[in-house]
């Protein structure tokens, strides 16, 4: 942030860091940039997010963490990643990413 333009930035874990302020994670700060969206707008924290859906869709976001037993990550890793893995219970592989040499699926409800 402190090297390009880059306005903001978050992390999966939900923190958020601005280059407005400090680019460090500040609940604070962001709380009050929020705020201060909200007053501009004359608008509800709702009224914004049912915009957002509007133009953008919905967006939900689940994470699990699991202890694991030597060799049960490196074969959960080759099962998400291989192609022939088309749903993950109910749900149908719609896109792979593979970025930083950590691999991602997209996935949406089968039914």
């Amino acid at each position: 942030m402190l090297e390009q333009n880059i306005l903001t930035g978050g992390e999966e874990s939900g923190g958020i860091g601005t280059s407005l302020y400090l680019p460090e994670r500040d609940a604070t700060v962001s709380a009050l940039f929020l705020a201060e969206l909200m007053a501009w707008h004359g608008k509800s924290l709702g009224e914004l997010l049912a915009a957002l859906h509007a133009e953008f869709g919905e967006f939900h976001y689940g994470r699990i963490d699991l202890d694991v037993k030597l060799g049960q990550k490196e074969k959960a890793i080759a099962y998400f990643t291989s192609e022939k893995t088309k749903s993950v219970d109910s749900w149908d592989v719609t896109r792979r990413e593979n970025m930083d040499a950590s691999s991602y699926i997209s996935a949406t409800s089968a039914g």
